[in-house]
């Protein structure tokens, strides 16, 4: 249809030009503390009534991940079907495909299948990639019903065509809306269809989580609008071990998907190939080959699994890929580059990425043949395998808080979160430097503890549509909104500063700054908060009131919190917390101070 015919059709607000987006492409549960038969998972049943979208690239719907054993049928709400050959049932009630070059909701590429089993695949037992990571698969919601909306062709994904599953996930019902996909560039809110598909989505009470890009280290985060959840992308206590032995007596550490053990006493001669781009014309044959990746993590020009093929296809011996120096300590088993660093180039004074949850290596289902490997299993890296890790504690926390909005279940999660590992040492960054706000959020994910977190941070959408009109005016607002006749001159500008969002961000200045926020209470009735700061010596912070009294449940009590620097440092931005301690809870808000903030 012409352009200026679209324009003229009632409730026209903009048009954009079509994009391309891309996929951002065993153990986890048990790493994140769920244990099947008993704590979170038995108290929250599993996740059972919660509807999870997501928005990808197909699913292999015959998959056991997709078995409905021990499934109810879909709440009464639910108002979706299945298109195409797609073979739905309890735990898949719902696939789609709104892509013009998609003929059903198939997956040809393997990472919708693989992000849909992460967030709410059943129980399957014997699972294994080439005889790693063998166990029972399950996803972090295994009994909540999945619904696909394929948005996404073997060529990438059309803004256009993601907006479409956006509303059809809406009107179908859905309870948190997963979405692995992302933008190469950043985009301003205001020309973000997906910002404003997720909006729409939020407004409905739909938790909207999203992955906060691969162009790490060094690049922008994706996905930064406020109400999104932004999930970067970390490791967990399990690697896939293999040892090289030299000549000389030597061991290297480091990882491998084909971990064939070697019985011959007999060594093979090392070829060093700097790139391993093009080996035509070399004699590799017998040889393990030595390839160095070198640049950027992001580099097209990037050493990745075809090429490897290609050279085992030549008669090597084996292959020795050696990181990029960007990459530091972290060994990824296929050709993905990493988690994305905020700060948000459009609000940055909002933080971003949100939170940090496992990402590395995930085991998860895969069709049964692809360009990309063949199943019933695989391994993948990125942001869109911690994205649906972050889905499915949403469809556990919703589980159990059904009446709670998008942004207080968005809330508990970010402020029970860790910012220690497991043995209880800060959290690394991959070169093994104490990672930043900026690289983890509020920290990473804590499934037990979101569940119950005593205070949350809530927001309206209302808020939004004033930090909208704060941000961008009346033009951003009825855009972002859907609503031309909504005016900013009808709502309170709300600063990004101001939001009330669970995590601080100020301008790091001499000059004192003030910002508003506003807890609620949801866990015991009658309860008293006490404040606990840990800042830098080179900052003030004071707070009003440092103790918080509750008599009730959903009682609502604002605080005022204060920062300014000494004027000594030297750093772009500086971190903290602000916690309210109980006898029961600690909810924690880290702080971060920015040079240049406004």
């Amino acid at each position: 249809m012409p352009s200026d015919m679209v324009s003229k059709k009632p409730g026209f607000l903009r048009a954009f030009p079509d994009q391309l987006w891309y996929p951002t492409t065993t153990h986890t549960p048990e790493f994140l503390g769920l244990k099947r038969g008993s704590g979170l998972w038995r108290d929250v049943s599993y996740g059972k009534g919660v509807i999870i979208g997501v928005v990808d690239t197909g699913i292999y719907a015959q998959h056991p991940s997709f078995d409905d054993a021990g499934i109810p049928p879909p709440p009464s709400k639910w108002k979706g079907s299945c298109h195409g050959a797609a073979r739905c049932n309890n735990k898949l009630i719902g696939a789609k495909f709104t892509s013009l070059f998609a003929n059903d909701s198939g997956d040809d590429t393997g990472h919708g299948t693989h992000t849909s089993s992460t967030a709410a695949g059943n129980f399957v037992s014997g699972a294994s990639v080439h005889g790693l990571g063998r166990g029972s698969a399950a996803g972090i919601a295994p009994g909540a019903h999945l619904a696909m909306y394929r948005v996404c062709t073997i060529h990438g994904c059309a803004v256009s065509d993601i907006v479409a599953g956006f509303d059809e996930a809406v009107k179908d019902g859905v309870d948190v809306l997963s979405v692995s996909l992302g933008p190469f560039f950043d985009v301003n809110f205001s020309e973000d269809p997906v910002s404003i598909g997720a909006l729409s989505a939020v407004a409905k009470g739909i938790v909207v989580v999203a992955a906060a890009g691969n162009n790490g280290p060094k690049s922008f985060v994706a996905n930064s609008a406020p109400w999104l959840l932004t999930v970067a992308a970390g490791s967990v206590d399990r690697s896939f071990e293999t040892v090289v032995q030299l000549g000389n007596g030597n061991h290297i550490n480091g990882e491998a998907f084909n971990q064939i053990s070697n019985s011959s006493s007999k060594p093979f001669p090392l070829y060093l190939d700097k790139h391993c781009k093009s080996l035509t014309g070399r004699n590799v044959s017998g040889k393990i080959v030595i390839c160095h990746n070198t640049g950027s993590m992001n580099e097209t020009g990037s050493i990745n699994k075809t090429d490897i093929n290609a050279i085992m296809s030549a008669g090597a011996a084996g292959v020795v890929l050696i990181n990029r120096k960007d990459a530091g300590f972290t060994t990824l088993l296929e050709d993905y580059a990493f988690s994305s660093r905020g700060p948000s180039s459009f609000s940055p004074g909002v933080l971003k990425p949100d939170v940090l949850a496992p990402g590395l290596n995930i085991l998860a289902a895969w069709p049964p043949l692809t360009m990309f490997g063949s199943g019933p299993f695989n391994i993948r890296s990125g942001t869109s395998m911690s994205t649906p890790h972050v889905s499915g504690i949403a469809a556990l926390v919703k589980s159990a808080h059904p009446d709670w909005s998008a942004a207080a279940i968005k809330s508990a999660i970010l402020t029970t979160s860790d910012i220690t590992d497991s043995t209880g040492d800060p959290i690394l960054d991959e070169q093994h430097q104490r990672a930043t706000a900026y690289a983890m959020g509020a920290g990473h994910v804590n499934a037990t503890r979101a569940i119950d977190p005593g205070l949350v941070y809530d927001l309206s959408i209302t808020e939004y549509a004033g930090f909208i009109c704060a941000l961008l005016g009346d033009q951003g607002l009825a855009i972002i909104v859907r609503n031309p006749r909504l005016s900013c001159k009808m709502l309170p500008k709300i600063p990004e500063g101001q939001l009330n969002y669970p995590t601080i961000t100020v301008p790091l200045r001499t000059r004192p700054f003030t910002l508003n926020r506003t807890v609620t209470n949801v866990g015991q009735a009658d309860s008293v908060y006490k404040l606990k700061l840990d800042v830098p010596k080179s900052l003030t912070v004071s707070v009003y009131p440092e103790t918080l009294v509750f008599s009730k449940a959903g009682e609502k009590i604002p605080y005022t919190i204060t920062v300014s620097s000494h004027g000594n440092e030297q750093e772009k931005f500086m971190e903290g917390s602000l916690s309210w301690v109980s006898g029961h809870y600690v909810v924690r808000s880290p702080i971060i101070a920015v040079v240049g903030l406004l």
